[in-house]
C-alpha cells in the first residue's frame, strides 16, 4: 500500500504554519513585544482595545509580508482553472488542507506552550527526558492534544472557510482576486479562527477536566497530607524541647 498522495501545496502550508508558530514563541522571548502585550491586556481589560488591536494588526502585516511569496504559490496551485479568481470550491480545498495541517501543528504547538506555563514556576522541566517528568505532566501531555483537535474542529467547517473566502472579497462581487488573496488571507483566518480564543478555550477545558494534575503540577505532587502535617509537628516540637 502507497504512501498517501500529498495535497496541493501541503509542504508550502506546513512550512509557513510551522514558521508562524516560531514567530509566536519568539515573540514572548523579545521584551519588547512581550512589555507592549502586558499594557494592551492591561487596557482591554479597561474596555479600551486599542493597543490589543493594534498588536494583533501588526502580527497579521508581519505574516501577509513574511509569506507574500508562500501566498502567490497556493494562489496558482488553486485557482484551477485559471480564471483569476478563487471560486468558493477552490478555496474550499485550501481551507481544508490548511485546517488540517493547522490543527496537526497546533496540537503540538499548544500542548507545549500550556505545559511550559504550567511549570514555569517548578523544578519540573520539560526539556528534560519523559521518564524525569511527573505523571500529571506526562498525562496533560497525552490528554492536551484531543482537547485541541475538538476546540478547532468547531471553526473547521464550510461556514468558517466561507466567512474567511467573504473577507477576502473586497468588492463584494462574489470574486476573490490574486492581490486580495495574498494580501488578506492572513487577516481573515485570525479573524475567524482566533489562536488567543482557541487558547483560551482549551486552558478552561483542561482547567475542568484535570484539576488535580493542575494543582500536583502548580504545587507540586505528594502534597502534604494530614499525617505529613503531624510528622512535621512533632518533629519541630523535638527540636524546639532538645
Amino acid at each position: 500500500m502507497g504512501d498517501k498522495k500529498a495535497a496541493p501545496g501541503e509542504e508550502l502550508i506546513r512550512i509557513m504554519l510551522k514558521e508562524e508558530q516560531q514567530h509566536a514563541l519568539n515573540k514572548l522571548n523579545n521584551f519588547r513585544y512581550m512589555d507592549a502585550a502586558v499594557k494592551a491586556a492591561s487596557a482591554l481589560a479597561k474596555g479600551d482595545a486599542t493597543k490589543h488591536a493594534a498588536l494583533i494588526r501588526a502580527g497579521i502585516k508581519k505574516n501577509s509580508e513574511t509569506f507574500k511569496e508562500t501566498m502567490g504559490k497556493l494562489w496558482d496551485l488553486y485557482d484551477k482553472d485559471k480564471d483569476g479568481n478563487l471560486s468558493l470550491e477552490e478555496h474550499t480545498q485550501l481551507m481544508k488542507v490548511y485546517m488540517n495541517i493547522n490543527i496537526e501543528l497546533s496540537q503540538s504547538g499548544i500542548t507545549d506552550s500550556i505545559v511550559k506555563a504550567l511549570t514555569a514556576s517548578t523544578a519540573i522541566s520539560t526539556s528534560r527526558p519523559n521518564d524525569n517528568l511527573s505523571d500529571s505532566i506526562k498525562r496533560l501531555m497525552i490528554e492536551i492534544p484531543p482537547l485541541v483537535k475538538k476546540v478547532m474542529k468547531k471553526y473547521d467547517t464550510p461556514e468558517t472557510y466561507k466567512e474567511v473566502r467573504d473577507l477576502m472579497d473586497t468588492k463584494n462581487n462574489g470574486k476573490v482576486v490574486k492581490e486580495d488573496f495574498v494580501s488578506r488571507f492572513h487577516m481573515a483566518v485570525s479573524r475567524l479562527v482566533d489562536t488567543a480564543k482557541i487558547n483560551r478555550e482549551v486552558m478552561a477545558e483542561v482547567m475542568s477536566n484535570h484539576e488535580e494534575d493542575l494543582q500536583s503540577v502548580i504545587f507540586g505532587e505528594g502534597s502534604c497530607n494530614e499525617e505529613d502535617d503531624e510528622e512535621g509537628s512533632d518533629s519541630y516540637a523535638s527540636t524546639r524541647t532538645s
